[in-house]
């Protein structure tokens, strides 16, 4: 089974992980985005940002607070699954 987009952050996988159990399922890899993939992702953000900042109605240096915010959240929970036997895969 592949649960694509399912888990990210530590309490979707512990939510996850709870209802899997309960069918005597376990996850046993979790695909996770790199570094360097959230890092283009705040790049191209921040140059739609640029163009577009005049009909957004968001603060500047929104999205990177998001972007901090989320790598946080992520390395949580790497850091969380690297106590199990879960492979992390980055992507």
């Amino acid at each position: 089974m592949i649960i694509g987009y399912g888990i990210c952050n530590l309490e979707d996988y512990e939510l996850l992980n709870r209802k899997l159990l309960e069918s005597d399922l376990m996850i046993t890899k979790v695909f996770i985005p790199s570094v360097e993939r959230r890092e283009k992702i705040l790049s191209k953000s921040l140059k739609e940002y640029s163009v577009h900042n005049r009909w957004i109605d968001y603060p500047p240096g929104y999205i990177e607070e998001q972007y901090e915010k989320s790598s946080k959240s992520i390395n949580e929970l790497i850091a969380e699954l690297r106590k199990t036997d879960i492979e992390i895969i980055l992507i």
